[in-house]
């Protein structure tokens, strides 16, 4: 009887698999890591956001509130995340609360119709370049031609 070569418990499959193994675990201990961290600064983050935007909160309690009213599964799933990953929440609205602060010193039109102010620029004369027909010698082309000739 021929002996048979396994190539799944091979070196170089365990070797493979061990690294795997390796590089998940780092992964899902430097998760946990940022998780703990943001869980410390949470309340930070929460307080922060309310000084510098409070609408965020309430677009978010909106967003819940509308979800729940048309999708009551996915609205319970939100409200269950919202609890279980208050720090990544807590993140996520400090950051569009610094988004928005960070917005509302940018020009805007007052009114819709009206258009942001701008600084005028020199225009300036550009010119097409001039193209020149491809020419192709007459060697390629009959070379090319000879392919297809019967």
């Amino acid at each position: 009887m021929a002996k048979q070569n396994s190539s799944f418990f091979s070196p170089n499959t365990l070797v493979g698999l061990l690294v795997a193994a390796v590089v998940l675990f780092v992964l899902f201990v430097l998760a946990r890591g940022i998780f703990w961290l943001l869980s410390l600064l949470a309340p930070v983050f929460l307080i922060a956001a309310l000084f510098l935007d409070h609408k965020v909160f309430l677009r978010y309690g909106k967003w819940i509130g509308r979800l729940l009213k048309e999708r009551l599964p996915m609205g319970l799933l939100l409200i269950f995340l919202t609890v279980v990953a208050y720090p990544l929440v807590a993140a996520m609205l400090f950051g569009q609360a610094y988004l928005n602060y960070q917005l509302k010193d940018k020009p805007e039109a007052e009114e819709p119709d009206e258009y942001i102010a701008f600084r005028e620029v020199e225009e300036l004369e550009l010119k097409s370049p001039r193209k020149e027909p491809l020419r192709r010698s007459k060697d390629e082309y009959d070379e090319y031609e000879e392919l297809f000739d019967d």
